[in-house]
This record gives structure tokens, C-alpha cells and sequence, in this order.
């Protein structure tokens, strides 16, 4: 499993529109953003000039459900398993803010479930 989190950037491999196994035949190969993760899969932000068949659009409940950043909202997304990506490009180093979204370079947790609470929203807890 890989242990990827939003704005990681991952390469998938593209046969006829549709997102395939890394071990398969492919046509191009495209660097896309991770926007979320969960323990099977990883949700990818696919940009306008990008058609993928399996893409939706993320409407407002499904950015606060999964905690995906507000600029993705009404923005096109996709969810493929891990064995979907053929390799990862670039890792942050840092974290998200669980309640603001906003990301901390070179943050790390300070929360017992392992997520970050950046100073703002520690100090001003009703504001977001």
C-alpha cells in the first residue's frame, strides 16, 4: 500500500481514456495531483484539458466529506486503486491543517490521531 496524502503527485499510465495498472498496455502516461486518500485507493484531481472516463465532479459535500481543499471544489476528480499508479513524482513534506486545509511545509502531527491542527485554528477554534 502506498502511503500517499494530498498533494503528493503521481504518473498513471492512460490506455483509450481510462487509468490502468502499471503492468499494463498503455498510449501516455500523465502526472496527476492527489486531492485525498483513503486505505484502498487514492482520489486524483483531473485538470480540464485531461478527459477520463470514471471522472466525476467533486460537489461541496464530497470535498467536506473526504477533506479536500476548497479549490478543488466543482473541479473534476477520479478514484483509482493503488496499483493503479505507475509512479510517485513528488511527495510533500508536511501536512494539511485537519480543519483549514491549508498545507504546512516540514509540519508534523500534534493531534493523537496523527493529523495536524495548525496554530490558527488552535488559537481561534470557532473561525473555520
Amino acid at each position: 500500500m502506498l502511503s500517499l496524502k494530498a498533494g503528493d503527485r503521481v504518473s498513471c499510465r492512460i490506455h483509450q481514456n481510462i487509468i490502468v495498472a502499471k503492468d499494463s498496455k498503455y498510449d501516455n502516461i500523465q502526472t496527476f495531483e492527489v486531492i485525498a486518500a483513503d486505505d484502498c485507493g487514492i482520489f486524483l484531481f483531473v485538470p480540464q484539458y485531461i478527459y477520463l472516463q470514471g471522472s466525476s465532479r467533486i460537489d461541496l459535500a464530497r470535498c467536506q466529506k473526504l477533506g479536500v481543499r476548497p479549490q478543488f471544489h466543482d473541479e473534476m476528480s477520479i478514484y483509482i486503486l493503488d496499483n493503479m499508479v505507475a509512479s510517485v513524482r513528488q511527495q510533500m513534506d508536511g501536512m494539511l491543517c485537519k480543519k483549514c486545509l491549508q498545507f504546512f511545509d516540514y509540519a508534523t502531527a500534534n493531534q493523537d490521531d496523527g493529523s495536524l491542527i495548525c496554530f490558527s485554528c488552535r488559537k481561534y477554534p470557532n473561525y473555520f
